[in-house]
């Protein structure tokens, strides 16, 4: 579920709608009891918070921001 919260935060930042991934990780955080959206991984705690999607594929494929 960590992984879904990045992909969540990233498609926010991007502007793409993540419906499905949000439910999941949502259910999830009910079912099993554990806060994914407080401890998950996001965009912002990678470095990537605010980057267009070219500077993250810039930063992705060669370390440059």
């Amino acid at each position: 579920m960590y992984g879904f919260v990045f992909i969540s935060t990233m498609g926010n930042q991007l502007g793409i709608p993540t419906p499905a991934i949000d439910t999941m990780v949502s259910l999830a955080q009910l079912v099993i009891g554990t806060a994914y959206w407080d401890e998950g991984i996001t965009a912002e705690k990678l470095g990537l918070g605010g980057m267009s999607a070219a500077r993250v594929v810039k930063y992705i494929t060669t370390g440059e921001k």
